[in-house]
């Protein structure tokens, strides 16, 4: 994921008075993407397409992989799930094979562009109980990529390096 200069500056340095927000935008064929941010208020901001979107607040907890962690999945905790949610999820359940996909970004004061570029994952061990619906969010588009193979791969610069 890459990172914008200001947001390595914001991370680095803490700088008083400039706040980055953690978002979520989810997607199902059961409903119309949500837009949600970690924040008290709504926020209107741009996404990877120029289209702008209201993020509404949401209360949600993101947990990034541990540094050199073999999988690199993102933990999410919905906190004080509302009706709403849990009907979503209840209804997207029913197809197995069309998981939720999750789009992450983060935004920061003063501007309306994502400041991180989009990590689009998908659902996955979605766990509820009274308060809080708890997820973990992964990249399954690393697992079905196709390995390059045959004897005409080993001359082709696209796949230098690449043992068979």
């Amino acid at each position: 994921m890459a990172l914008s200069a200001e947001l390595k500056k914001l991370y680095s340095s803490n700088t008083v008075g400039v706040k980055y927000y953690d978002t979520l935008e989810l997607s199902h064929r059961t409903f119309n993407p949500i837009y949600i941010v970690r924040d008290q208020k709504s926020h209107l901001w741009l996404n990877e397409n120029g289209y702008g979107k209201t993020f509404n607040p949401y209360p949600f907890t993101i947990v990034l992989p541990e540094i050199g962690s073999a999988q690199q999945d993102l933990s999410v905790v919905f906190d004080s799930t509302d009706q709403e949610l849990m009907r979503l999820l209840e209804e997207a359940s029913k197809f197995i094979g069309d998981p939720i996909q999750i789009i992450y970004r983060v935004y920061i004061d003063g501007t309306n562009v994502s400041q991180t570029t989009p990590l689009k994952l998908v659902m996955t061990n979605i766990v509820s109980d009274i308060n809080t619906v708890r997820a973990t969010a992964t990249r399954p588009d690393l697992y079905a990529r196709k390995i390059p193979s045959g004897i005409l791969t080993r001359y082709d610069q696209r796949f230098e390096g690449l043992f068979l």
